[in-house]
């Protein structure tokens, strides 16, 4: 479990690392449009990043392998135990013994297959977010509008721009300004807010909002 872990957490790491990259890149044309060589220089040490992560999923892949098939072997010696205990006497103390182990491991196993369910999902996101440019920015804004439905619902007023920046921040959703204005703008466009004069309103729920979003950018 410690080794599967470690990879995990160097695969964060790695990911956060090309988020970073992605970040400077965007900053340097931005600032140097014409600088292209050099973004191009600082996109290449993403390669080994990506390659690394894909070995490390590999390795993940087979110590997890070899973890089933411990519990695979594990729960045969239970459940022939078990068989053995209830054949050789049936009293209630050792069929609630039995009873109870088996219940035991198949919590055990609902959480190992929940686990392996939320990774299998940060690993899709991840390579969506290196990969797919259309994905990343549907999370992006879907971060923002976790920042806009913050202990508020629909009809209430959003925060300003700067405590919306701030707080993306503390999330290290690293939005620029003007990243912020476009989200704005299109959420205005899909009638998730409404400007009032100098005050701008929550005009769907979150819920709604969200699908709003998924399906203005085509995400299954």
């Amino acid at each position: 479990m410690d080794k599967i872990e470690k990879l995990e957490k160097q695969n964060e790491d790695l990911f956060e690392s090309n988020r970073n990259v992605d970040k400077q890149v965007q900053d340097l044309l931005d600032e140097h449009p014409t600088w292209t060589n050099s973004a191009k220089r600082l996109r290449e040490g993403k390669e080994y990043n990506v390659s690394q992560i894909e070995k490390n999923d590999q390795k993940i892949k087979e110590l997890k392998s070899e973890r089933d098939k411990i519990i695979s072997k594990y729960k045969k010696n239970i459940e022939n135990e078990s068989n053995e205990d209830i054949e050789k006497n049936q009293s209630d103390s050792y069929i609630f013994i039995a009873t109870s182990t088996i219940i035991e491991f198949l919590i055990l196993i609902g959480i190992y297959f929940n686990n392996l369910y939320n990774f299998r999902s940060y690993r899709d996101t991840k390579k969506k977010l290196i990969n797919d440019d259309n994905f990343k920015t549907y999370y992006e804004y879907n971060e923002i509008l976790d920042v806009l439905y913050l202990n508020r619902k629909e009809k209430d007023k959003i925060p300003d721009k700067d405590l919306m920046l701030d707080l993306l921040h503390m999330n290290k959703v690293y939005l620029r300004e003007d990243q912020l204005e476009s989200a704005m703008k299109l959420f205005d466009a899909l009638k998730i807010i409404e400007t009032n004069g100098d005050v701008t309103y929550l005009i769907k729920e979150k819920d709604e909002s969200e699908n709003v979003i998924k399906e203005h950018f085509h995400i299954k």
